[in-house]
């Protein structure tokens, strides 16, 4: 759990890494289950898991035409001519898909879109940097323009499922302690995102060192990775608090890897979950843990 009580420059650089979010809450329900899917139906849903975190392409064979949607080559520095350009559309659509995500049509493709970017293509399968926009994902953003995307929304890989699960919570208020729902602190954020994703059963811990016993343990269906973080993995830190002598393996954080350098985590300093770099934060960083093939519960 991320405190005040750890080293003034890993709070600086989760400070600083952190990404203003816009937010909307649900406060409906209570616990991990409980949480709607306000901009994606119940189609994305899915009871064929096949996966390791390791996966990069989505499950299933959706292929969408990409071939003459205007959203293809787009990257970092690109600008609208006028009004109502193509950043400006797909500015519209990643507002459109999450809300809770700081992208307004400004029709200047920023780090900010890129940031953005990198989640969306990192829940859909088509890669993890978000700074070009692929044919792939471009076949996407023109089906969820035209509203065909809804019918048939692509099958996400476990990672994206996790990654997708995590970014519905991106807002909500940070509280040691919280429920998961009203509020949340980083274990519970982790342990939601993989709860309602299928990958582990409601006995996983919210507690971030637990987590990382059972990684480093092979228990829960997980495991350290060994190598460099893939989409979807856990990222530990063994910052020093004062909790760090009773907490296994010294481990008293944990987000959610997006990709680009990117993580999912709920911050303390920032106040909410956020989505942020890892740059300065890496001197921190005790372990990734991934999800086992072998392991995957069936979704509803």
């Amino acid at each position: 759990l991320l405190t005040d009580e750890q080293p003034a420059s890993f709070r600086r650089a989760m400070s600083t890494a952190s990404q203003a979010v816009q937010v909307t809450v649900s406060s409906a329900g209570s616990g991990c289950g409980a949480v709607r899917a306000p901009w994606e139906t119940l189609a994305a849903r899915t009871s064929n898991l096949s996966f390791c975190l390791m996966e990069s392409s989505p499950v299933g064979k959706t292929s969408p035409s990409a071939s003459s949607s205007p959203y293809t080559g787009l990257r970092v520095g690109s600008t609208d001519a006028s009004s109502a350009g193509r950043v400006s559309r797909l500015q519209e659509i990643l507002h459109r898909w999450n809300p809770r995500l700081d992208v307004g049509p400004s029709g200047s493709y920023t780090t900010r879109t890129a940031r953005a970017m990198t989640l969306y293509k990192a829940i859909y399968g088509s890669g993890s940097d978000g700074r070009e926009v692929d044919a792939r994902t471009a076949g996407y953003l023109s089906q969820m323009e035209n509203g065909s995307f809804w019918s048939h929304p692509p099958k996400k890989s476990a990672a994206g499922k996790v990654l997708y699960e995590a970014s519905r919570m991106l807002g909500t208020p940070y509280a040691m302690g919280g429920n998961g729902v009203s509020s949340t602190d980083c274990g519970m954020l982790t342990r939601c995102a993989m709860v309602r994703a299928h990958v582990t059963d409601a006995s996983f811990s919210r507690m971030a060192d637990h987590q990382y016993y059972d990684a480093k343990q092979g228990l829960k269906g997980l495991a350290l990775r060994h190598g460099a973080p893939q989409s979807g993995d856990l990222v530990f830190f063994d910052a020093t608090t004062a909790q760090s002598s009773e907490a296994y393996g010294g481990v008293t954080h944990v987000g959610l890897y997006v990709g680009d350098g990117l993580m999912l985590a709920a911050s303390s300093g920032q106040g909410s979950v956020v989505l942020q770099s890892l740059d300065g934060m890496r001197p921190y960083v005790k372990a990734y843990g991934c999800v086992a093939s072998s392991t995957a519960a069936s979704a509803p």
